[in-house]
Parts: structure tokens; sequence; C-alpha cells
């Protein structure tokens, strides 16, 4: 049936969810798939929306996307949050924002009205136990980790199938040292790079980074660091180490009131100790600028991150 041929989206699935009638939910949706895009009338919100309120099986979840995939992607009016920032916000499972993530990957890195990205809420409303935590370890609360690495993974596929430019530029660590491949190479190498499903090529730590620090907590960045160490010597698919991802740019949502000025300086901080040799590592989508060079021309301060990179290689300025 064409789309326009649909009927009209009633509330009767919107109202089974509120009653948290699972069973019927998963039938419902099923048989009468245009109500999943029935939209509440004051808040604009969804019946995907409002499951991700209720700690829904993960199977009546399923049948709500599959009878509307699109409305994962659909926020609220007032605060502009998605379902991926509700269900973070209540800390659904695992299973749960994987389904939420699995098919619209750039939700991980949307932000709500007030700039909150996905990978922050999880954390702000965590559970208590870890709230008073003073130090982060990769024992405490596996349960909370692993919901860390969904979001962070499913950043990493945004970015890894999102790139602007790639000049016919492949990279590999050669003997712990970057290099650039020749284009004979290219078509062997980056679909092995590219190619989902293998946790090694998925850089956790660049997509951390990316978030920005106003998206990511620096206790998210230090964990990923602490279980995939490896990566902040690495090159992502764009050719980027992590500490070249932290002084990009920085995009804000289109809905906040003001844009602010880039604040990376614990990032930044924090991956020049893991790293100090990357503040000598040209940025090769860059016109093979250094860090330093970048970073200003990127709109970086000096007392914002500017000078941990300088005090790392100050011989870039000769």
């Amino acid at each position: 049936m064409s789309k326009s041929n649909r009927p009209e989206p009633s509330s009767d699935l919107w109202d089974l969810v509120l009653d948290m009638d699972w069973p019927r939910v998963v039938q419902h949706a099923r048989s009468e798939p245009q109500d999943a895009d029935f939209r509440e009338g004051h808040w604009h919100e969804t019946p995907l929306y409002l499951a991700c309120q209720h700690d829904p099986p993960v199977e009546a979840l399923w049948a709500v996307i599959e009878a509307h995939p699109e409305s994962v992607q659909i926020t609220s009016r007032e605060n502009y949050d998605l379902p991926i920032h509700i269900a973070c916000r209540y800390q659904a499972d695992t299973p749960i924002l994987e389904a939420l993530l699995k098919d619209y990957p750039k939700t991980a890195t949307e932000s709500t009205k007030w700039g909150w990205t996905p990978i922050m809420i999880l954390w702000d409303f965590r559970e208590n136990e870890m709230n008073h935590a003073t130090t982060v370890s990769l024992n405490d609360n596996d349960k909370f980790w692993n919901k860390v690495l969904v979001v962070l993974r499913a950043a990493a596929r945004f970015h890894s199938t999102n790139i602007d430019h790639f000049d016919g530029i492949c990279f590999s660590k050669v003997n712990g040292a970057d290099s650039k491949a020749s284009d004979a190479d290219n078509s062997k190498k980056i679909p092995s790079i590219l190619a989902a499903g293998q946790e090694e090529r998925i850089f956790f730590v660049h997509a951390a980074v990316s978030l920005g620090a106003q998206g990511c907590p620096i206790e998210v960045l230090s964990y990923a660091m602490e279980k995939y160490p490896k990566q902040v010597f690495q090159r992502d698919q764009r050719g980027h180490l992590p500490l070249h991802v932290a002084i990009q740019k920085i995009s804000w949502s289109k809905h906040k009131r003001r844009r602010l000025k880039p604040k990376e300086k614990t990032f930044l901080s924090c991956l020049l100790k893991a790293y100090p040799g990357s503040a000598r590592e040209r940025i090769y989508s860059d016109h093979d600028r250094y860090p330093l060079q970048s970073a200003v021309a990127n709109g970086h301060t000096w007392l914002h991150g500017v000078q941990d990179i300088f005090l790392a290689a100050p011989e870039v300025l000769f």
C-alpha cells in the first residue's frame, strides 16, 4: 500500500503503549502499522517515544520500530529529544539501545535543544552507586559500560560511513608508524577498515572525542582509552588521530540558542598525556598541517587547549 493510500494514524497504538499492554502493542503494530506514525497533540511524541519511557520488552519495541522505522528520528516538540535520548535517560537495557541505533546510528551523535547527547544523558542518569564514584574502572558496573559502548559503536559507525573526502589515501600502521598506502592498495584495504561487525575496526576513542567535551564526559573518554589503548595511536578512516578529531571545529545542535567556543582542554590534555607525539603528527586531510596550526585555524584558544598542544611540540612554530 502506498503512503498516500494508508489510513490516517489513530491513537490506538499510543493508548496501548500508555497502558503498557505489550502483547497487544506487538499485535496492533503489526496489523495497523500506520498508527506508529501517530503524534501526540501537545508534545508531538510518537508511540515509540512513549514506549522508551516505560521499559518495554524488546519484542514490543521492535514491533513499533518495524511499523514506522523513521520514528527513531522524530523529536519531541519542546526539547527536540529523540527516542534514544529518552531510552538513555531511563537507563534502558542494552537490547533497547541497540534496536534504536541499528539503522540510524547518526542519532547517537544528535543533541537535544539544550545540547545533551545520548552518551551525556546516559552518564548523568546512571545508577546512584556510580554517581558517587571518584574513579573509573573497567570492572565497575559492566552492564552500564556495555551501554556506553553500544552508543559509542553507533557514533563510530556513523562517522565511518559519513566520510566527506578520502583523497585516495589509505592509512595503516607499519612498525608503529603511520604510512600512506598506494592507490593500488586502497581497493583492498578500505573495505576491511570499513567492514561492520569487526570490533577491532571500530574506533571507540575517536567516536568519544568526536562528540566533544560538551557532549561526552571525560570519564567516558578515559574508559574508552583504558579499554582500547592502542586507538590513541591509530588513525581512523579519515586518517585522523584522536587528537586531530578533538581540534576540529565543533558542530552544535541547530536547536541551540547560541554557539559556544570550543573548550576541549580536558580532552586535549588527556590525549596528549597518553601520546605526546601526536602533536607532531601531520593532518593529511588538512593540507598536511600540524595540530597546532589546525587548532588555531579552527578557533581553539590558548587557554582552552592550544597551550597544551604548543608545549607538547613547540618546534612546530619553526
